[in-house]
């Protein structure tokens, strides 16, 4: 995998270990509020993966544009091979918006128009996520 988005990826490759991403879900999930009730699970290096080249994937978008937002869900990289540790993509409620934060570097923002990365990320995070499950992600 190469990745030009600042995800930092040089050549992950399937040679992550079994808990080189975190999917952070949560309970709850309202404008007003964010995101509560965090529920954080180890996704295989097959997902992680998977979730990283769908982010990749998006179009540059802008920062969102709303009076109230809220994160839905979080991947972090903890060790990954070719990826720096602790960037984290971050899916939020309005715009369909998604930020991409790699240590070190600026802050970018991504369109995830189609909901796939949604899409992608909802079976992955157990069912007491149900914030998370049933977020009114605006694609």
């Amino acid at each position: 995998m190469i990745c030009s988005l600042a995800v930092a990826c040089t050549n992950a490759g399937s040679g992550a270990p079994p808990d080189a991403f975190r999917l952070t879900g949560y309970r709850s999930v309202s404008p007003m509020g964010g995101g509560t009730g965090a529920v954080t699970v180890a996704l295989t290096a097959a997902d992680g993966e998977d979730i990283v080249s769908l982010a990749e994937a998006l179009p540059k978008g802008p920062i969102p544009d709303c009076m109230e937002n809220a994160v839905v869900y979080q991947i972090t990289v903890e060790h990954a091979p070719g990826l720096v540790r602790g960037t984290v993509i971050s899916g939020y409620q309005c715009g369909a918006a998604v930020s991409v934060a790699v240590p070190g570097s600026i802050l970018s923002w991504r369109t995830d128009d189609s909901c796939r990365l949604y899409e992608a990320v909802r079976p992955l995070v157990p069912s007491r996520a149900v914030g998370t499950r049933q977020a009114g992600v605006v694609c």
